[in-house]
Formats: structure tokens, C-alpha cells, sequence
């Protein structure tokens, strides 16, 4: 009897942990909310499309300070468990044998298109600039362990790391770097939310476009969530559910940015070398609207 009762307890006991929610660990953001509103949204999606297969979840923010490095370092040592963090790819990441990726890009490829911010000083002078030759003679600043200096250096610019991302614009209108590039879908955001700083502006002229694809990244001890996330992920992609947050949180700031009347660089991203292409069928192109 005793026996019947240790196993039933073992059959209820497993009942309830199954029930249980699965705890899914972010990024909060207080500096531009809607990063990192898109991100957990996307998060959000892949879970609702895999609910009715995988049960109930809970999101919870964990605040990072909107610091990559310090985000990076939660998942790498699994401090919180199952928690994701959005990066763009470098063979790097997964070297250290603790982290893994869902490959497939979070931005659609949007964030490669890159319009930058520029000092009042050599607003016009770039604005002038024919070719990336006349282009590398300015300074660009970009945040520590940001892929895209890395990439930038490869194709001949001068790039400052800040650690402060907030700093930089600071650096900007204070002439004390020429350029600040940002993915096409931020700008918008951007300026709205420096709108205070005097002097504040991007340049007109021309995009750099580069592949930037950007990944959830997670622990690899975390098998049931990463697989679960990806599967609601491609659900998303297929069923244009996907594709239409995409456009709610995008579409706006890539009007902004006018891409048709801009000179167009395209730049090599280094990065990507031992990457499969195939990521690139989960691209959007801005230039087509729905």
C-alpha cells in the first residue's frame, strides 16, 4: 500500500511541475523602452504560438542597465536561467561552449541598414562626402561590444568605443566625434527621445547596408526553452505574424529615414564568415511595403 501511495505522490507531484509555467528571463530597458519592447514582444510571440504544445509561461525583466556586456554575462553563467538575450551573430559568442543560438534574425535584416548621427561640425562635409574613402576620413563612435566595430574597423573607418551608450550622443553634438551609426529602424526613436539636446541630428545622404543579422542567444543548459522559442519563431515567420510586428515596430522610423533618395555603401561584414546564408530567407526589405 505504502508503495501505490509513493508512486501516486511521484505521478501528482510531476502533474503539478508540468503545469507549471515556464519562466522566461529578459532584458529590461530605461533608456529607449521600445528596443527593447520589440525584443520581448518577439519573445512573447514565439511563446503564445506554443502554448497550446508547451503550457503557460511567465516573462520576467531583468534590468541590465541597457549594458550588452553585463546581459551577456547573465546568460553566459546562466545566473537566472532560461534568460535570452538579443545579439548580432559573431562566431565568438558560441566559442566559449556556453551559449547557443536560434537562428533566425530578429530585425529582418533591418538593423544592417545603418543612418547615422552627425556632429553640427561635419554635418556638411559629409554631406559632401562622393565615395567611402570620403567617408572613412570621419570618426565613428559606437558602444562597447557593439559586432558593428568590429565590422566598421574591417572596412577602413576609425572607430571610438563608449562605454556609456547615452554618452555618445552627448559626444555627438558636442563635435567630439563626427559620427554615430544606427540601424535604420531607430533612428526615429532616437531623435524623439533626445529631442532636448541641442543640436541633435542625422546625416541625409547615405546608408551603409551590411548583413547584421541578430539572434536570441541562451544558455546551453536551457534546451527546453531555446527549442521552444524557435519553433514559435518559425510558426510566426510562416504565418506573417512575425513579419507583422516587424512592420508595427519598424515601419514608421524606415519611412523616416527616406532610404530612396540616400547613396547607398554596401560594406563586408567579417563576421559572418563561418555563417550559413541561410538565415537571409528571414530577411525583409524595407524598401516593400505590405
Amino acid at each position: 500500500m505504502e508503495k501505490y501511495f509513493v508512486l501516486l505522490l511521484l505521478i501528482l507531484t510531476s502533474a503539478v511541475k508540468a503545469a507549471e509555467p515556464l519562466l522566461i528571463y529578459h532584458r529590461a530597458s530605461n533608456v529607449v523602452p521600445e528596443y527593447q519592447t520589440y525584443y520581448n514582444d518577439i519573445v512573447k510571440l514565439a511563446l503564445e504560438k506554443t502554448k497550446s504544445e508547451f503550457g503557460d509561461y511567465k516573462m520576467i525583466a531583468v534590468n541590465s542597465e541597457f549594458n550588452t556586456l553585463r546581459a551577456l554575462s547573465d546568460v553566459v553563467h546562466n545566473v537566472y536561467g532560461n534568460m535570452v538575450i538579443e545579439l548580432s551573430y559573431e562566431a565568438e559568442l558560441t566559442k566559449s561552449g556556453n551559449l547557443t543560438f536560434i537562428n533566425i534574425p530578429l530585425d529582418g535584416g533591418v538593423v544592417g541598414y545603418r543612418v547615422c548621427f552627425v556632429s553640427p561640425a561635419k554635418k556638411e562635409a559629409v554631406a559632401k562626402a562622393n565615395n567611402l574613402q570620403d567617408l572613412q576620413k570621419f570618426t565613428i563612435a559606437q558602444g562597447v561590444g557593439w559586432a558593428d566595430t568590429q565590422i566598421l574597423q574591417a572596412n577602413g573607418f576609425t572607430v571610438i568605443e563608449v562605454p556609456v551608450y547615452t554618452n555618445i550622443f552627448k559626444m555627438i553634438t558636442s563635435n567630439r566625434i563626427d559620427l554615430f551609426c544606427r540601424g535604420i529602424n531607430q533612428i526615429k526613436s532616437e531623435m524623439e527621445y533626445f529631442k532636448d539636446m541641442k543640436d541633435l541630428d542625422f546625416d541625409k545622404s547615405f546608408v551603409l547596408v551590411y548583413d547584421l543579422p541578430r539572434f536570441f542567444y541562451i544558455n546551453k543548459e536551457n534546451i527546453i526553452a531555446k527549442n521552444r522559442i524557435e519553433k514559435g519563431l518559425e510558426i510566426a515567420f510562416n504565418d506573417g505574424s512575425l513579419k507583422a510586428l516587424w512592420e508595427k515596430y519598424n515601419r514608421e522610423s524606415i519611412d523616416y529615414t527616406e532610404l530612396a533618395k540616400r547613396k547607398v555603401y554596401h560594406l563586408d561584414n567579417p563576421l559572418l564568415k563561418d555563417l550559413k546564408t541561410d538565415y537571409r530567407r528571414y530577411f525583409f526589405d524595407p524598401m516593400i511595403k505590405p
